[in-house]
Formats: C-alpha cells, sequence, structure tokens
C-alpha cells in the first residue's frame, strides 16, 4: 500500500471537443478514417506515467495531452529554479520554488480540460511506485540520471505488471542525452 501524496485533477470529456481538438492528428494514426478513430480511441483510453517533469518530461506530458491521451501520471520532487528558465515547460519566473509536477499536472489539465491528471508531487519512491505504475499503459522515466533508488523502483513495480505495455528511459547527461531502458511486453 502506497503513502504517496497524489492530487488527482478529473477530466471533463466531451465527445465532440475532443474530436475537433485531435482532429488535425488523427491523419497521421491510418490509412482510412476507420484506422485512424481506432487508433485515437486507443490513445485516448491511454494511461501514460511521465516519471520527471523537468526538461523532457515536462514537454512530454504536453505533448501526449495535445495527441489526445487524456489520463496522464506525472511525478517529480524537485520545485523549479532560475537555472530552468532557459529549457523546462513549465518554469517561469511565477513558478520558481514550485514543485515541477504539480506545476507540469496543473498546465496539462488545463489544456482542455478533459485530461484526467495524476499528480504526485513526491515523485518516484518505493512506497510511491506501485500506484504511479498502476494502470499504466506505457511508462516514460525521465527522471534525473542520479535518481538509481527511484529508478530502480520504478523498474522493478514495471516488471511486475502485464498491463503496461513500455517502460522507456532518457535522460541528459551533461551537455549530450541517452536512451535506453526499454524494455517491451507484447
Amino acid at each position: 500500500m502506497s503513502d504517496a501524496k497524489v492530487k488527482k485533477l478529473e477530466g471533463i470529456y466531451s465527445d465532440e471537443i475532443y474530436r475537433q481538438r485531435v482532429n488535425r492528428s488523427q491523419a497521421w494514426l491510418g490509412n482510412s478514417e476507420k484506422e485512424q478513430f481506432a487508433a485515437q480511441k486507443a490513445i485516448s483510453e491511454s494511461t501514460v506515467g511521465v516519471a520527471g517533469c523537468g526538461g523532457i518530461g515536462g514537454a512530454i506530458a504536453m505533448r501526449l495531452a495535445r495527441l489526445g491521451v487524456r489520463h496522464i501520471k506525472v511525478a517529480d520532487p524537485d520545485s523549479f529554479d532560475w537555472t530552468n528558465l532557459n529549457r523546462q515547460f513549465g518554469s517561469s519566473k511565477e513558478t520558481v520554488g514550485k514543485n515541477k509536477a504539480e506545476v507540469v499536472g496543473h498546465l496539462v489539465h488545463e489544456l482542455a480540460g478533459d485530461v484526467t491528471v495524476e499528480i504526485f508531487s513526491g515523485g518516484i519512491t518505493e512506497k510511491s511506485a506501485p500506484q504511479f505504475v498502476d494502470g499504466c499503459d506505457l511508462i516514460l522515466d525521465q527522471m534525473d540520471f542520479y535518481l538509481l533508488r527511484e529508478r530502480y523502483a520504478l523498474h522493478q513495480e514495471f516488471r511486475k505488471l502485464r498491463h503496461a505495455k513500455a517502460i522507456i528511459s532518457a535522460w541528459c547527461i551533461g551537455w549530450g542525452s541517452s536512451m535506453g531502458g526499454v524494455r517491451i511486453f507484447v
């Protein structure tokens, strides 16, 4: 049982508004209207966990919402500081000192109002990882590179699930980036 502090912002779904807002993305989702509709439905019904809301994670969470994912979990224990303004979604003079997951989660929820967002402002820990991973179809590990214990907890919980299709890790190291840790269950 998790003792994670989780804030849930419920999305209010309107089929008419949703169809309008994802309309221009659907052309890339299949060769026929039937394929496009089926793919968009799968995207809409997916739950994606984004662990880490910094430079990569915050931008990905917003992009997922724009693509039509309607249930997103975000986790990050860190707060924005002045060094984040040049590269991190959600960072501004108004958000310096505020928790990254809280800021990103609220921005994603406010996008169209139909995205349910679960905010794990304490980040990923051994205790919060099971609740964070639970129900996810895809998990994106965008945590800081050096958070080894937290990353291990996240990946261990993923391995216990058969519902989640994949976990993907991408992190920045110095001035470069790397991607790894992809494990896909079919």
